[in-house]
């Protein structure tokens, strides 16, 4: 692999002001980039530019992708093995295993609410690190007690639980769920566009 392919990023989002914006940055640096708007096309750019990807930045959030079949899909193929992927979350660069570790905090939310039987969890802040991995954690100002990383509570919020910090405990607030009536995906009351099909839900 030449110089030049080694450095080329392929960029995957549906909103072109992000796109935008990263590409702009990118060559600035003088990375080469390639812009991919659409989910369904991604696997298909992939495969025809392999050669020249060096990294994948993926919005996982949009709609009409499925992240784990996607991930699953680059890591498990041999001729890939040198592309990195990182997860575009929040507007911040998360890797893989952190967003790995923040699905595993979402499991062990939800299964302590099954547990209790409720919808809502409060737990106290200096108890964090014993429940989630430290990659997902910061520690705050005020005090210096843990707080989840922002792109952890906009990823909980995604999967339809609500964080919200009161002093020193933290609440978790399960969200009402719906079916998508199209592909039986399960959303969070709030969604319009189904992240899975990407059609209008409502």
């Amino acid at each position: 692999m030449s110089a030049k392919m080694k450095n080329t990023i392929l960029i995957v989002d549906d909103e072109p002001d992000i796109l935008n914006l990263l590409e702009k940055f990118l060559k600035l640096g003088d990375f080469n980039t390639i812009t991919c708007s659409n989910a369904k096309e991604v696997l298909r750019v992939i495969e025809e530019r392999y050669n020249d990807i060096a990294i994948i930045i993926l919005n996982p959030m949009m709609p009409g992708l499925n992240k784990y079949e996607f991930l699953q899909s680059v890591i498990s193929n041999e001729r890939y093995k040198h592309i990195l992927v990182v997860l575009l979350i929040g507007k911040a660069l998360v890797g893989p295993l952190q967003m790995q570790k923040a699905d595993k905090s979402i499991e062990r939310i939800k299964s302590l609410m099954r547990e209790k039987s409720v919808n809502k969890l409060t737990i106290e802040r200096k108890y964090l690190p014993e429940i989630f991995s430290t990659d997902i954690i910061d520690i705050s100002k005020d005090g210096g007690l843990p707080i989840l990383k922002p792109f952890v509570v906009e990823y909980f919020r995604s999967k339809g639980i609500i964080t919200e910090f009161y002093g020193n405990v933290i609440k978790f607030i399960k969200q009402q769920e719906l079916n998508c009536k199209f592909c039986g995906n399960r959303l969070v009351k709030e969604q319009k566009i189904c992240p899975a099909c990407g059609k209008m839900v409502i």
